[in-house]
């Protein structure tokens, strides 16, 4: 009898045009995500009023960090949110303080200073924070980053190793608005629709 009732409750429901409450399914926390077949989705880094910030105060030095430790950053994103990742936002930050886009969850991996908008922003890496490395000195911790162009075009990727021994492939942290925030997966090199002006950049201060 209280499954008819149950029943009945919800055609009345649907009858009505009220609406059934969703039953939301928990995610798989920080599993391998092989995505190749995505197409990249790499979103706007940031509003246009974003400016470029140096969050370093003036004659400071950025503090080292170790490439596990960076790993161990960029992983944490995965399962922040309650088990579950933290959602891609351009606005927002996240509870510890970096902004939720690309840029800010490298700032956050790299342990950056937050200054006003919680990291700085692609070309604040490129140009503040990182050297240009070769493809083939690629380690766990670096980064591929298209810093050129427009908020609209630029992005930045966490390297943490090789997918194949040709190396055509590898895995990475993204913080993704196609994956709708952090994620862990499998990239072509040097990204999905290999256009832009993609560069292997390490951070120097990384060890």
């Amino acid at each position: 009898m209280r499954t008819a009732s149950i029943a009945c409750a919800l055609t009345a429901c649907l009858a009505l045009g009220a609406a059934v409450p969703a039953v939301a399914l928990a995610q798989p926390a920080g599993v391998d995500q092989d995505l190749s077949g995505d197409i990249g989705g790499i979103g706007p880094e940031g509003p246009e009023a974003l400016p470029y910030e140096d969050t370093l105060e003036p004659g400071a030095e950025a503090e080292r960090i170790a490439r596990a430790q960076v790993i161990q950053r960029a992983k944490a994103w995965l399962t922040a949110n309650g088990g579950r990742k933290v959602a891609y936002s351009q606005a927002r930050k996240w509870r510890d303080g970096y902004r939720q886009d690309c840029s800010g969850y490298v700032s956050m991996a790299w342990k950056l200073p937050k200054g006003k908008y919680g990291g700085t922003n692609t070309v604040g890496l490129a140009q503040s924070y990182t050297k240009k490395i070769a493809k083939a000195d690629l380690k766990a911790g670096d980064v591929l980053i298209d810093w050129h162009g427009t908020n609209r075009t630029r992005h930045v990727i966490l390297f943490h190793k090789w997918a194949n021994a040709g190396r055509t492939h590898y895995w990475a942290y993204d913080q993704s608005s196609s994956q709708g925030g952090t994620a862990y997966r499998k990239i072509p090199y040097p990204f999905f629709t290999d256009k832009g002006q993609w560069e292997p950049r390490r951070y120097k201060h990384i060890s």
